[in-house]
């Protein structure tokens, strides 16, 4: 194979990639602006936009995820709902949470990569941003700023295990060969 052809190859295969993360991102700003449950005003809410960063971490690492979390965070920030910075910084959180955990995870078994990837989603895309934008930028009380954190651990730690289920029984059995380079 000529160099040629190999850069060719790579640069198609990192034009496949940034295209499946920017429509996940065209999807999340859909959910993050429209579908959203308030649960603590001004503070929380429930959105399945949430999956998206966590997917595209799954599946393009750290610039994938923190490049899907700035589409979809800007997105939240211009909903409304919530303190302004939070969505934006909580998304892009979002995004490192997952891909931290492939890196972390490794080669390891199956079912440690799963509990790997859901808690540091969730602690790192939910609980962290949440708990300490909250305290910093909104109330200083401690009891507030953990219930905060511990629905948003809550919320991206199901939306990581449904982006790892969704990752290994749809996209890498019928997309891997488009996306990845193999």
């Amino acid at each position: 194979m000529s160099e040629d052809v190999e850069i060719y190859s790579k640069w198609k295969m990192n034009t496949a990639m940034l295209m499946v993360i920017v429509l996940l991102s065209a999807l999340g700003v859909i959910l993050r602006y429209f579908v959203r449950i308030t649960i603590i005003p001004g503070v929380v809410e429930l959105t399945p936009s949430f999956l998206i960063p966590l997917l595209a971490g799954l599946l393009a690492g750290i610039p994938g995820g923190v490049l899907s979390g700035f589409l979809v965070g800007i997105s939240g920030m211009a909903a409304g709902g919530e303190i302004p910075v939070l969505p934006l910084l909580g998304n892009i959180a979002l995004g490192l949470g997952t891909a931290i955990g492939v890196l972390v995870a490794g080669k390891m078994p199956k079912i440690a990569r799963i509990i790997i990837y859901t808690i540091l989603g969730g602690l790192i895309g939910g609980f962290i941003p949440t708990f300490l934008i909250t305290y910093f930028l909104d109330t200083p009380v401690i009891a507030v700023c953990a219930a905060a954190g511990f629905i948003d651990f809550a919320q991206a730690a199901l939306w990581a295990f449904v982006g790892t289920i969704l990752k290994w029984t749809i996209i890498d059995p019928n997309f891997k060969q488009y996306i990845y380079n193999e």
